[in-house]
């Protein structure tokens, strides 16, 4: 599960920052990157950085809350399944979260 998690950030990502190739923004839109422990959180931040700029104040509060819920992303001291474990739940919830930003 754990490799879908990532490659769906990445497919997630590269369409919201339209980004045609694996590897944009300096190797860190990749499933690679977002497996790595302690990623996750710039990529979600990332991806979510074309909706915040754009967005309402509403929609703004949605993704500051989001982010901060998933703070603990960018520890790259956490275990490796407690990360994924987050990257899961965090990706469900962006799943979520995106149709209200648009």
């Amino acid at each position: 599960m754990a490799r879908e998690n990532a490659l769906f950030m990445e497919a997630t990502c590269r369409k919201a920052l339209n980004i045609e190739d694996r590897g944009g923004l300096d190797g860190l839109i990749d499933a690679d990157t977002i497996n790595s422990v302690g990623m996750g959180y710039y990529v979600l931040s990332a991806t979510l950085s074309p909706y915040f700029k754009y967005g309402n104040k509403d929609q703004r509060i949605l993704i500051d809350n989001f982010l901060s819920q998933y703070s603990t992303l960018s520890d790259n001291s956490i275990d490796y399944d407690e990360y994924n474990e987050i990257l899961g739940e965090a990706l469900t919830d962006l799943r979520k979260l995106l149709p209200l930003l648009d």
